[in-house]
């Protein structure tokens, strides 16, 4: 990639983008270093190594690398980590993370400390507030070299287009620095802030082949449309059950350890809440029992909680885990192993729709999704996903599917020898 060369990339979630863009964030910022240090050695040729190694730090110090905006906390936490892995090895090399729900004097202080801010990874809502009120975080992003916009499709649709506006105002103007814009689609609205972000001359990059099934192609996908607000719990919890039960048999068959993972999807964070505790008070009724792991996510979590339940259910491998969660986990974060996604009520988008069903089947592996709806409701099928094969599952259909997989259960426990004894039957 040419030094300062603007990119327009299209890639899916989930194929190691994160990575395509740290090392050349990483690679250019080393290369800048050098360059300023030559530079400095030429123009102050009697200059000691001392002093050499003092205005090189002072470089560092006044100067940003790299700006990375991600739209969730979790996601840009998750970059900052990969960041911090991969310099490891540099030990004077500085990651900084900039989102909300987390202390902000906390991050001003690490700032201050650092010996350099060379990545800077950030929400956009907490980098406008520190632009405006921090001037020792203004002027270094004042003369940053790269700028980052990680799924721009997900930062347009929550709104953080002004934001965006915002933070690019306080940056080197376009011709002056270096742009990447990764996207999972790309829409009118992303053509719209390449424009106003991106070089004219800008390349596009696409990383999908054409031939390639998209992941909301190749994923079994059904829907529900139930009578009554009051049935979703009770539907829900079904669906959990038939993921358990037909993973643990899956495992017994190919003489792996079950296990699973299911991903529900909430539209608000109080019925995130209300369902997290339902299903905490209902597991011992599952197949698996008290064995199932109820992990809960949303707004009202402090940062450090989200970031603590998202990394125990990251690295769950064996039992089954459920995570109950708002959007925040819809995009970009990467889970290992997720079984079943279930969406209860009508996505924001279309888009949010296929983000959300990418958590599972991802790396080739199988998986499955529902969406669950009310009579009012189901228009959005037809409106939004009539091109995703959707399928219809009645509460009927559940219902014989989970009575024939308990009676394989109770007649032949050996075929799901991996898995706990069921505690109860299934709901």
């Amino acid at each position: 990639i040419e030094a300062a060369q603007d990119l327009l990339v299209r890639a899916k979630t989930g194929t190691g983008k994160t990575l395509a863009f740290l090392i050349p964030a990483l690679e250019g910022r080393l290369r800048e270093l050098e360059a300023f240090l030559e530079t400095f050695k030429a123009e102050n040729p009697e200059a000691s190594s001392q002093e050499a190694k003092k205005a090189l730090a002072a470089h560092a110090k006044a100067s940003v690398g790299t700006l990375i905006l991600s739209p969730t906390r979790e996601l840009a936490t998750q970059i900052a980590n990969e960041a911090i892995a991969l310099t490891s090895h540099l030990p004077q090399f500085g990651v900084r993370l900039l989102v909300g729900g987390a202390s902000k004097s906390n991050q001003m202080r690490d700032w201050i400390r650092s010996p350099s801010n060379d990545i800077v990874v950030a929400t956009p809502g907490r980098c406008v507030d520190m632009l405006q009120s921090e001037s020792a975080i203004r002027k270094p992003l004042a003369n940053t070299r790269l700028l980052i916009l990680d799924e721009a499709d997900t930062l347009l649709d929550m709104g953080f287009s002004d934001d965006i506006a915002t933070i690019s105002s306080h940056l080197p103007n376009p011709d002056s620095r270096q742009t990447f814009l990764f996207s999972a689609t790309v829409s009118k609205q992303i053509r719209e802030v390449a424009r106003k972000t991106l070089k004219k001359d800008h390349d596009y990059i696409d990383t999908v082949p054409v031939d390639e099934v998209d992941t909301h192609l190749h994923i079994p996908q059904y829907h529900t449309i139930l009578p009554r607000a009051e049935d979703q719990l009770v539907h829900v919890l079904r669906l959990i059950a038939h993921d358990q039960m037909l993973w643990a048999h899956e495992a017994a068959k190919n003489g792996g350890t079950a296990g699973g993972k299911a991903v529900v999807f909430l539209p608000t964070t109080r019925m995130t809440e209300l369902f997290s505790s339902v299903l905490q008070q209902m597991k011992a009724h599952l197949p698996w029992g008290r064995d199932t792991l109820c992990i809960e996510i949303h707004s009202k979590k402090t940062q450090q909680q989200r970031t603590k339940a998202s990394d125990l259910f990251r690295r769950a491998s064996t039992g089954y885990s459920v995570l109950v969660t708002s959007d925040v986990s819809a995009r970009g974060v990467d889970y290992p192993g997720v079984t079943r996604v279930i969406q209860v009520g009508v996505p924001p988008s279309r888009d949010m729709y296929i983000h959300r069903v990418g958590r599972t089947g991802r790396a080739g592996k199988a998986g499955r999704g529902d969406l669950v709806l009310l009579p009012w409701e189901s228009g959005f099928i037809s409106w939004q996903l009539n091109d995703v094969p959707l399928k219809p599952c009645t509460v009927g259909d559940l219902q014989r599917e989970l009575t024939t997989l308990a009676s394989e259960w109770d007649a032949n426990p050996p075929a799901f020898a991996a898995a706990p004894a069921a505690a109860a039957p299934p709901p």
